[in-house]
């Protein structure tokens, strides 16, 4: 049964081109809600350098991701590297780079095929910080 509800909340698409002053795009991105019984949050969720810190995903698979590099300009990068239900990680070359502000997001509200299975981030500092928001 599910308890707790997981919404990206539509949010507007806008690629504007300073030169012609027009929107190339101009899109309104629906709505995704995700049922769900469990989740984790993580306001300031510590991301180690080297090996990196295993996020402890609330249920295997896991149908709901955001990841935000909380670390102000200048600050560190952050690896996200996942694992894909029935796959293996992704390796660090082909792990995306969060730069500070930088956000990634998995949404699959349909849960029949796919979801995480495991994620994991990397920071390129000693230590930084990320919001982490998970359900499933």
């Amino acid at each position: 049964m599910a308890n707790v509800n997981a919404n990206l909340l539509s949010a507007l698409l806008q690629i504007f081109n300073t030169t012609t002053n027009l929107f190339e795009a101009n899109a309104q991105l629906p709505t995704v809600s995700l049922p769900a019984t469990v989740a984790f949050y993580e306001s300031f969720f510590q991301v180690a350098a080297g090996g990196g810190t295993v996020v402890p995903l609330p249920l295997s698979p896991t149908w709901f991701a955001v990841v935000l590099n909380r670390n102000a300009g200048g600050g560190a990068q952050i690896s996200v590297r996942h694992t894909a239900s029935g796959g293996a990680q992704i390796a660090a070359a082909d792990s995306l780079q969060l730069n500070p502000g930088g956000i990634w997001v998995y949404a699959n509200p349909t849960e029949t095929t796919g979801g995480l299975t495991g994620l994991t981030l990397i920071s390129s500092a000693a230590t930084s910080q990320a919001l982490v928001a998970l359900a499933s």
